[in-house]
């Protein structure tokens, strides 16, 4: 943990910089929230509580950001930060209306069982319903694939509020698959639906939210990485801000 925060501000530092340089400005987002369960891809990373918490940098066009899980029952690692990810994005318009998104991310595990990296590319179209496309490449533990497709919309409910919804379907590769689960066949491989409506309170914006989650295919369901219930639903809400 302590050597991403490091990494994290010796790059932030060096985006400032370079932003002076360039006479750019750099921006940061903060926000740290409360879930009933961690889900991630439609897996279980911990089906009780959790905090989680995230900062991160923008100068121009690239992105850094720097996220933590910590677990807050015994189903995991109590009071201690059993996840850390560190995010690095470069993003820019391809076309009108078009715009794309490269990156590489870090996921660093409190006992480094499954530590990895994966590389990322994107687009988004800016129409209705903002459908977006994204292929995650394991290129450390897994080697595997994954391909996250998505919409959303924000329906306004009045002046100061929205409710915000979206959905994603992914799908994944047998290389993926077989390294998650012991399945060595590609599949549809999660479905989530959620809903949040952002509250502004001053300078932060307090995000309640529900969302439900699903595995797709039944072979993954008869795997022993899947918990008997056949989908999940939980709840969360974060405090954000930018500066």
């Amino acid at each position: 943990m302590l050597k991403k925060i490091i990494l994290t501000t010796a790059l932030a530092a060096g985006l400032a910089t370079s932003a002076s340089a360039f006479d750019a400005e750099i921006e940061g987002d903060l926000s740290v929230g409360y879930f009933s369960k961690y889900i991630w891809r439609g897996q279980a990373i911990n089906d009780e509580s959790v905090i989680q918490t995230g900062i991160g940098f923008q100068v121009d066009k690239i992105y850094l950001n720097l996220w933590g899980n910590m677990d807050l029952t015994d189903e995991g690692e109590k009071n201690n930060f059993t996840e850390v990810d560190f995010t690095a994005e470069y993003s820019d318009s391809l076309t009108e209306g078009v715009d794309y998104t490269l990156g590489v991310i870090r996921y660093d595990f409190d006992e480094d069982a499954g530590n990895t990296n994966e590389i990322y590319g994107g687009l988004s179209f800016d129409m209705p319903l903002s459908p977006s496309f994204t292929v995650y490449r394991d290129i450390d533990a897994i080697e595997g694939t994954y391909f996250s497709a998505g919409v959303s919309h924000s329906f306004s409910l009045g002046e100061d509020m929205a409710l915000d919804c979206a959905a994603s379907l992914g799908y994944a590769d047998s290389d993926y698959n077989l390294g998650y689960w012991g399945v060595d066949d590609s599949s549809m491989q999660d479905l989530a639906l959620s809903a949040s409506m952002p509250l502004a309170m001053g300078d932060w914006t307090l995000t309640p939210s529900v969302t439900y989650a699903a595995i797709m295919d039944d072979e993954l369901k008869e795997t022993d990485a899947y918990e008997p219930d056949p989908d999940y639903i939980y709840a969360g809400i974060s405090l954000s801000t930018t500066f």
